[in-house]
């Protein structure tokens, strides 16, 4: 690796195709980077790795296709190729590091492998035209700022298997509903601030571990949420100062409701305590200042 410098620095504004040589295993870290003028580089079916910030700084880079020989992506390996419109990552990837396609801006697209277990910190970090993204079935960790400030990505799918999700991961998405899949023990208090465009919660996570509502920056935009049959606890606050929440559901199944669940849902009109209901804690509905109907 070139400690922190291209080995081109001195022709970085002249070269604007580059094309990898076929048993070439490793692009260095910091190879090709702030190679402003690079549209086009051609990489062989034998690369394995490519290193931090081989790429990072090539502003022009439109389109790469990644072979699928490699094997990891290093951090920052992408950062600020603001004209990279898409990117597929194969299946053959195990790991990419943090960072590695922040503020790229331009980017509308990209396909994650379904090997790996987490998407590290920062990796879409200010990618503002960011519509399209999969979250694989394998990934059990969304890292801190994994997707802020994407501020085209309306829908995001996250899938049985994943456990926790990070600081400020979808802070400032645009996104509309979320489901929080069964698998889910932790969220970070902080992890869907500014979303103010979000609506609906479907709520599966039985085991969550969490003491804080994931939610909280969101409360004034929620108006519905629905907790799976599945669900048997309601964790306390989870609800707390939801003021545009007038459709709430949950089962029979429901046996204990902590602290303060709903309390401050101004606008919610009905509540039915659920059947199997066994322990209840305090000022669960405190504030609820337009409730009509109780049911038990």
């Amino acid at each position: 690796d070139f400690k922190g410098c291209s080995p081109f620095a001195a022709v970085v504004y002249q070269i604007n195709q580059i094309k990898i040589g076929n048993q070439v295993k490793h692009l260095p870290a910091h190879v090709f980077d702030s190679m402003y003028q690079l549209t086009q580089i051609t990489l062989p079916n034998s690369l394995q790795s490519i290193g931090e910030k081989a790429l990072c700084y090539c502003a022009e880079l439109k389109t790469i296709s990644l072979p699928n020989s490699l094997q990891s992506i290093g951090a920052n390996a992408f950062r600020y190729c603001a004209e990279l419109k898409t990117i597929s990552i194969p299946n053959s990837v195990q790991s990419i590091g943090a960072g590695a396609l922040a503020y790229c801006t331009a980017l509308t697209e990209a396909k994650l492998p379904e090997s790996i277990t987490l998407i590290p910190e920062e990796l879409f970090n200010e990618c503002s035209h960011l519509k399209t993204v999969n979250i694989p079935s394998s990934v059990k960790t969304i890292g801190d700022y994994a997707f802020n400030a994407c501020n085209s990505l309306q829908n995001i799918t996250l899938l049985m298997g994943l456990q926790t999700i990070g600081t400020k991961a979808f802070k400032d998405c645009p996104i509309t509903t979320i489901y929080i899949p069964a698998s889910v023990t932790q969220i970070d208090a902080t992890a869907f601030e500014g979303c103010k465009k979000l609506v609906k919660v479907v709520w599966d996570a039985n085991n969550y571990q969490g003491t804080t509502c994931p939610f909280a920056s969101s409360k004034t935009t929620i108006k519905s949420f629905t907790f799976g049959d599945n669900i048997q606890h309601i964790p306390g606050y989870m609800c707390q100062g939801m003021t545009a929440l007038t459709t709430l559901k949950m089962s029979d199944q429901v046996s204990k409701i902590d602290d303060a669940a709903f309390r401050g849902c101004k606008s919610l009109e009905s509540f039915t305590y659920p059947a199997q209901l066994q322990t209840l804690g305090k000022n669960i509905l405190e504030g609820c200042t337009q409730l009509k109907t109780i049911c038990w």
